[in-house]
């Protein structure tokens, strides 16, 4: 599908990829549809319009801005898992009313084997899991991205898992229903009303 026109819309939600974005730094030609999500993505930035990056999108917009993804040292992350907000995270209205959902730990499904290992510059991160140093990133200027998925519900990837495409998670960490997916995207709706708000009370 085409890339949305940036005027058509107030705020965006941009999905994932089975597609490495680890190459896009090394400056290969990857896949026909990577130069122009590159220059899409970099316009959009100018706008000023709230965005949202899940997954494969998360690290494209560290990519982007100059950051880094390599391959994940401990293989993929699979599972719903336990992630650890940052002071920033604990105090950000994109994690506000999330609860506890694995121990004392909000929990998100994850599936990938790519991660962020360097933040571009003025990066902050708001989460973070055992093993990956950020899985929640606000970049600024209405950019936020995760790692995991709050759009999908656990039952879509324990179908992936028992049609063999993914392997099972460690049975501790097996996909489970969650909220937390939910009250993220909620939340990231409620800012993006209020980051619009703004913006047409500084044209006015």
């Amino acid at each position: 599908d085409a890339l949305p026109e940036l005027d058509d819309f107030d705020s965006f939600v941009l999905g994932g990829t089975l597609i490495a974005t680890c190459s896009w730094k090394r400056g290969d030609k990857g896949r026909p549809w990577q130069r122009p999500l590159r220059e899409w993505l970099l316009r959009q930035r100018q706008t000023g319009k709230p965005l949202l990056g899940i997954c494969g999108a998360h690290q494209a917009m560290t990519v982007v801005l100059g950051g880094e993804v390599t391959r994940r040292p401990g293989g993929v992350a699979a599972g719903s898992l336990p992630v650890k907000l940052t002071l920033a995270g604990l105090h950000h209205s994109l994690f506000e009313g999330v609860s506890a959902e694995r121990g004392d730990a909000p929990a998100f499904n994850f599936f990938n084997q790519e991660e962020v290992s360097q933040l571009p510059e003025d990066a902050v991160v708001l989460a973070t899991t055992e093993d990956s140093p950020a899985v929640a990133i606000d970049y600024g200027g209405g950019w936020l991205s995760v790692q995991f998925h709050p759009e999908a519900s656990h039952s879509s990837f324990q179908h992936w898992v028992d049609e063999g495409i993914i392997r099972p998670p460690s049975p501790e960490f097996a996909y489970c229903p969650l909220a937390s997916g939910r009250t993220l995207l909620a939340n990231f709706l409620a800012k993006s009303v209020q980051v619009l708000q703004s913006m047409e009370s500084n044209v006015q």
